[in-house]
């Protein structure tokens, strides 16, 4: 009876490590958002963690708040999935407070605060967007361990900031038209910016503030007022591709422009009336032959 009642035991504990291994390892579930009114949100809400939710190529009119580990990506990519802010005072994706959150392939546009927001989070992959008509295309803020990627931000008043974040990668963005700046460093410390072009933004094209021991390395900044703006010098900065947008150079370029005419007009005057560019004028004003 002893060895009966060992034997039944054994089972029931082996039955019951059996179902804890099923149920973490279940594999992962892919859902499908098309159009609707809160649509992705509700997917988010619905998903596990651990979940991909698809979103079908249409607009949408949301803020979105993710607070568990999951994929967001749409099926065809940012140029036919625009997510456009429902509440313009909040952004138009949060990632709140998790770890290993991936977003990719949407337009995000719409928010004055930003497009895609990483908050207190870490692991997280934010590739393949367009950022545009927000005030921060893409903004982390104290957000660490984290790949900013393939990203575009045009057109906002700030591109890509980095507010109170470290560790973080920035790698192969571009950050262009802003109205103020490409990409910012404020008090973040640690972080990759590698092979990013931020141009034609109207103050900096990419900023370092308070900011230490980060690496920007093959970045291309130009036609911007200034390029690269730092305060301290404990960064490393390598192969970097610079240029302020020269605006000091027009005003000669049009003088010379000037004389150029002048010289051609006056060319041909001299070729059309020969003769009187070649008289002279006396002492009383009357006119002689050389």
């Amino acid at each position: 009876m002893i060895v009966r009642a060992e034997r039944i035991i054994r089972v029931t504990l082996f039955t019951l490590l059996l179902a804890i291994i099923a149920s973490s390892t279940s594999a992962a579930r892919e859902l499908l958002v098309t159009q609707g009114a809160g649509a992705i949100q509700q997917a988010v809400d619905t998903a596990d963690p651990g979940d991909t939710i698809i979103v079908e190529e249409g607009e949408y009119s949301e803020n979105i708040v993710i607070r568990k580990p999951l994929i967001l990506r749409s099926r065809k990519g940012y140029q036919g999935t625009v997510i456009k802010a429902r509440e313009p005072s909040n952004p138009v994706i949060k990632v709140d407070s998790t770890t290993d959150v991936v977003i990719s392939g949407f337009t995000v546009k719409g928010s004055t605060v930003a497009g895609i927001h990483i908050y207190r989070s870490s692991g997280c992959k934010v590739y393949g967007n367009f950022a545009t008509d927000n005030y921060m295309g893409i903004y982390l803020d104290h957000a660490s361990d984290n790949l900013v990627s393939s990203n575009t931000a045009a057109r906002n008043a700030e591109g890509i900031d980095l507010y109170f974040s470290d560790a973080n990668k920035i790698v192969n963005n571009k950050a262009y038209s802003n109205t103020e700046k490409g990409i910012v460093l404020y008090s973040s410390n640690e972080n990759e910016l590698i092979e990013n072009e931020a141009s034609s933004n109207v103050w900096d094209g990419i900023t370092v503030w308070n900011s230490h021991r980060n690496l920007v390395k093959d970045n291309r900044s130009v036609n911007n007022t200034y390029a690269i703006v730092t305060n301290t010098d404990d960064n490393e900065f390598v192969g970097n591709v610079t240029m302020r947008r020269l605006y000091f150079i027009l005003p000669v370029v049009l003088v010379y422009i000037a004389l150029v005419l002048y010289l051609v007009e006056k060319k041909i005057f001299m070729m059309l009336y020969p003769r009187a560019s070649s008289k002279r004028v006396g002492p009383k004003g009357r006119r002689t032959r050389p």
